[in-house]
């Protein structure tokens, strides 16, 4: 039985470094078992390009409002 892959990934205002990264993960010959996209407050189109992979990844999306760690 294979482990299981998880990637979580917390991101602000990187649409375009994101994009690379998910491109990225979608070419693996193994794709993860899930990936948790953290979006601290993004003022870009992060949410909107994280839901565009959900169709090709396991992705699931989490708005943190607090920007920066408490």
């Amino acid at each position: 039985m294979a482990e299981k892959i998880s990637v979580i990934i917390i991101t602000r205002n990187r649409e375009k470094m994101l994009s690379g990264c998910l491109e990225s993960l979608v070419k693996q010959t193994r794709l993860p078992d899930e990936v948790v996209v953290v979006d601290n407050a993004s003022t870009d189109n992060t949410k909107k390009l994280i839901l565009s992979f959900k169709k090709n990844l396991p992705i699931s999306y989490v708005l943190e409002k607090q920007i920066g760690t408490p």
